[in-house]
């Protein structure tokens, strides 16, 4: 059965699109059921089961050593090849939405799961982003809340110590790691994990797939990446809006495509 709250989202966005994966029988039937009412596209990603690294490096969408000097929010440096798989993905889905010549897109993951009781708050979001929006977070991990100004002065002495060792964070980066309030419903958005579901625009599709070309971060590093550089006009919602599957399992390996095997 559909939620009544869920139908805004057809009239707010020009494309719906879930990304997934042929052989992820199990998530069609949660797309299914989670996004009933929704206007949606199915689009088939990367299987990080079709790529190996060679084949990557001689097509040119994923060359280690320029990764290794750019991406800078995982220890490793160098991504596996199901974070290529996902980034590619959703890659792809920037480009449909520049080739079908729309303005505003809104990504789900096929593991995405509403939150019916924040639900209600979806339309008063939409509604109070500004005119220059380029990116919203409707679902996210990590950073959910603002900090006070002590706290702040605090991480900026922490990840000064840290810097050129875990994450090299500048200090202007850690400034813009949480969240600040913007509106009754959003924040403006801060360092945050997961795309399970986001929306963005044509400005914002075109930056992602220019720091993409050949994919140096994971789906969700990207994002971040222009976040902190104040490259991109996000938001957050202050309410999540949408879950995932793998959080309710305790997100496990097993049961993500990205990392099993």
């Amino acid at each position: 059965m559909s939620d009544p709250n869920l139908t805004v989202l057809n009239e707010h966005f020009d494309k719906i699109f879930v990304i997934t994966l042929e052989r992820a029988h199990d998530r069609h039937a949660n797309i299914a059921q989670s996004l009933a009412g929704v206007n949606y596209e199915i689009v088939y990603g990367v299987d990080k089961r079709d790529l190996d690294f060679d084949s990557l490096r001689r097509t040119g969408d994923y060359l280690p050593e320029r990764a290794r000097k750019l991406n800078r929010y995982t220890k490793e440096r160098l991504l596996p090849l199901g974070a290529i798989a996902c980034s590619l993905s959703h890659r792809g889905v920037y480009q449909r939405l520049l080739d079908s010549g729309h303005e505003r897109a809104l990504v789900f993951e096929d593991d995405v799961l509403p939150i019916p009781q924040n639900l209600p708050t979806l339309a008063g979001a939409l509604n109070e982003l500004p005119t220059n929006w380029e990116l919203l977070y409707l679902g996210y991990i990590t950073n959910e809340r603002p900090i006070s100004a002590l706290r702040a002065q605090y991480h900026r002495m922490v990840y000064s110590m840290w810097h050129d060792h875990v994450y090299r964070w500048r200090a202007k980066d850690v400034d813009r790691l949480f969240p600040r309030p913007f509106s009754p419903s959003l924040h403006r958005a801060g360092y945050h994990n997961c795309t399970h579901a986001y929306a963005l625009t044509r400005a914002a599709a075109e930056k992602l797939i220019a720091s993409q070309t050949p994919v140096n971060f994971c789906a969700d590093s990207v994002i971040t990446h222009h976040v902190l550089r104040k490259q991109l006009e996000a938001f957050s919602v202050r309410r999540q809006l949408f879950s995932q599957m793998d959080f309710t399992l305790g997100h496990q390996h097993v049961t993500s495509y990205v990392c099993s095997d």
